[in-house]
């Protein structure tokens, strides 16, 4: 090789070397100095109501929002019906008729002036000889407080947007809650099985043990 070849070698690997330099510098430079990606950050939306993301076995809520303030009453109704004509489980529901059987109902209303009202009445027919008792009406004022605090359950539940249980079978059993805010009113049909939502167990849960916790007994 003469020395002018090897000059002229040189020079082009001198050339090359010194691009790929120049190449990685700005590489380096570009991941340096470019814009990281702003984070993806899931929060709850101005009203309070849940993030897309909910847990497991939680519904997620509706479009049309109430506030517990709106609630003015609650209302819960619990109905049965059975044979008297048989003791054997299967006949249990099957021998129902006008003339073998028992019934009863349980209504529970609670108002935003704080009084709570209780309703019973049961009929028992056998062999077509029937008796009633009832309605025994009870009336208390349990305190605006303490609907306060069922409303804000009713509302943290997504009450509105709750549907109709799909798990209510051919038994003549009625669970129905019934919500009444500004001048709409939201009647839901729960499970007659006790096959409930979480968001309607909670519901009806807060109904029961407030009733529970009530001396209806001093409103006769």
């Amino acid at each position: 090789m003469t020395g002018t070849t090897a000059k002229i070698v040189l020079a082009i690997g001198l050339t090359a070397l010194f691009t790929s330099a120049v190449l990685i510098v700005a590489f380096a430079g570009f991941l340096f100095f470019r814009t990281a990606p702003e984070p993806t950050i899931v929060t709850a939306p101005a009203d309070g109501r849940k993030p897309p993301s909910v847990p497991a076995g939680t519904r997620q809520k509706g479009p049309i929002v109430v506030k517990a303030d709106e609630i003015t009453q609650i209302a819960l109704l619990r109905s049965s019906m059975s044979s008297t004509a048989s003791t054997r489980p299967a006949a249990f529901f099957g021998n129902i008729n006008v003339q073998n059987f028992i019934s009863e109902s349980t209504t529970l209303t609670f108002f935003a002036s704080g009084i709570a009202q209780k309703v019973e009445a049961a009929e028992r027919t056998v062999d077509g000889n029937k008796t009633s008792s009832g309605p025994t009406k009870y009336e208390v004022n349990i305190g605006r407080d303490a609907f306060a605090r069922l409303a804000e359950v009713m509302a943290e539940n997504d009450f509105a947007n709750e549907p109709d249980s799909t798990n209510i079978i051919s038994l003549p059993i009625r669970v129905e809650l019934t919500v009444t805010y500004g001048s709409n009113t939201k009647l839901i049909r729960a499970s007659n099985a006790g096959q409930d939502t979480l968001e309607m167990k909670a519901m009806l849960g807060a109904i029961d043990r407030l009733a529970g916790q009530t001396d209806w007994r001093s409103g006769r």
